[in-house]
C-alpha cells in the first residue's frame, strides 16, 4: 500500500534529509516518532505528495505519487489520501458541516451529508455542526479536521499530530475513531506524533 524507498529533501539551503525505507500494506497501522526537528512533518507531506523528494520513490496503492503533479496528483489525493494537518486548513466562511462535505465534493464528487453527520457526532460535535469554524476552539477544530480527513474511507490517512491539541479523553476518543474508521474501510493509518499516549496504541513504529 505505502512503499518507501531512497527518500531525501531539502529546503533551499538547508542541509538534506534522508529518510528510511519502509512499507506497509493495506489496512496496516504505524506511528512516526521522533526528535523535534527529524522531519516527521516532511515525510507526511511528501507521502501526500504536497511536496516532491529530491530523490526515491513513493508509491501508495500502486501509483508513483512522486511522478504525479498538478491536478492529477489532487485528484489521486482527494481520491485515496486524507490528511489530518497539524494545523488545520479551513473555508473560514463556510460552516462545519459544509467543510466537511466539501472534502466529499472534492474527492468523488458524492456529497453523503449524513456520513459527515456522523462522523462529527461521533467526535463530540453534533452540537457544532453549524457553527463557523471561526468560533470554535483549537481542540473543537482539529476534530473538525479529523472528520473531513476520514468522511471520504480513505485508503491512506494520514495524520500529524492529531491529538496534541486534545486532552486525555478526547484523545482516547479520537485514536478510537481514527482506528475504527481504518479498520472499517481497510485503511493504511500512519500517524505523525510526539504525543507518548498513543505508543500503547500502536505495535508498529517507524523511528527517524
Amino acid at each position: 500500500m505505502i512503499e518507501i524507498q531512497n527518500i531525501s529533501f531539502s529546503y533551499k539551503e538547508q542541509e538534506v534529509m534522508c529518510f528510511p525505507d519502509f512499507a506497509f500494506h493495506q489496512g496496516e497501522h504505524a506511528l512516526v516518532i521522533g526528535s523535534s526537528g527529524c522531519g516527521k512533518t516532511t515525510l507526511l507531506h511528501l507521502i501526500a505528495g504536497l511536496i516532491s523528494p529530491a530523490t526515491g520513490s513513493i508509491k501508495v496503492a500502486n501509483t508513483e505519487v512522486s511522478g504525479l503533479s498538478g491536478s492529477k496528483m489532487d485528484d489521486f489525493r482527494g481520491s485515496n489520501i486524507g490528511v489530518i494537518f497539524q494545523k488545520p486548513h479551513f473555508v473560514k466562511s463556510l460552516r462545519v458541516i459544509e467543510n466537511v462535505v466539501l472534502a466529499q465534493n472534492l474527492g468523488s464528487g458524492t456529497i453523503d451529508k449524513p456520513q459527515a453527520e456522523v462522523l462529527l457526532s461521533k467526535l463530540g460535535l453534533a452540537h457544532k455542526i453549524n457553527e463557523r469554524v471561526t468560533d470554535l476552539s483549537e481542540g473543537e477544530k482539529q476534530r473538525v479536521s479529523i472528520a473531513r480527513a476520514l468522511v471520504n474511507k480513505p485508503k491512506l490517512i494520514l495524520a500529524d499530530e492529531p491529538t496534541s491539541a486534545l486532552d486525555d479523553e478526547n484523545c482516547k476518543i479520537v485514536i478510537e475513531l481514527l482506528k475504527q474508521v481504518s479498520e472499517d474501510s481497510n485503511s493504511t493509518l500512519l500517524i505523525v506524533t510526539h504525543d507518548s499516549r498513543l505508543k500503547e496504541h500502536f505495535g508498529k513504529k517507524i523511528e527517524l
